[in-house]
């Protein structure tokens, strides 16, 4: 079956007031009228009133990949001021002249087919055993991240299905959300997603919606 693996909201809406997301799903899928394969990344026009998806295309295809039946998103987010995409994959791969591994995440840009390094997985303690699941961008310095099992990074460590706040310049971590909090044992976070005052979780098949106080 079908299962979103990443996901973004961030691309704002159309003239007909519909939102536009991105979604890659480990198997293949079809979303409205479009059909897909695991590792594309699917653009998705959505209809909040009507809960719709009113129209789909491949904003990036896993053929762009060096070996496309290994790629597989599993972290995503879009960088509106310059067009790209920050994304982690679940095996290490190459895309846009660029190797990377399964913890890194990179800046790809579709009007080039350039990918630059954003996040090395080098950063974690033990990094050969960290996967990074989810990702938002804050700013040109400050992310959110989670990963799939427990790892230390900027001096913090944390539990997969917990929501890290990391700065890249000062190689600093917080806890942002703590995975605890959901009543089941074992929940990984695959996508963040902001909205005023709180952020929406997609992890094992759950949507949770978190509310918090921002910390200064």
């Amino acid at each position: 079956g079908e299962n979103i693996d990443a996901y973004a909201d961030n691309l704002g809406y159309d003239a007909n007031g519909d939102a536009h997301l991105l979604i890659s799903t480990s198997n293949k899928a079809r979303l409205g009228g479009v059909t897909f394969k695991g590792g594309d990344l699917v653009e998705v026009a959505y209809d909040y009133a009507t809960n719709t998806v009113t129209s789909a295309e491949i904003f990036l295809s896993r053929q762009l990949f060096s070996k496309p039946k290994r790629a597989n998103i599993d972290a995503v987010w879009y960088l509106p001021d310059t067009g790209e995409v920050v994304l982690s994959t679940m095996f290490p791969a190459t895309l846009g002249g660029l190797s990377f591994k399964n913890g890194d995440l990179i800046k790809y840009d579709p009007a080039t087919d350039t990918a630059t390094l954003l996040f090395d997985q080098n950063l974690f303690l033990n990094p050969s055993f960290t996967n990074l699941n989810a990702v938002q961008c804050l700013s040109d310095n400050e992310i959110l991240l989670s990963t799939v099992f427990p790892a230390t990074l900027g001096g913090l460590t944390f539990n997969g299905g917990d929501v890290v706040k990391y700065n890249l310049l000062t190689d600093e971590a917080i806890l942002h959300f703590d995975g605890s909090n959901f009543s089941e044992w074992g929940v990984s976070v695959t996508a963040i997603a902001p909205i005023p005052g709180a952020i929406w979780l997609l992890g094992s098949g759950i949507l949770t919606l978190i509310g918090f106080r921002r910390k200064s």
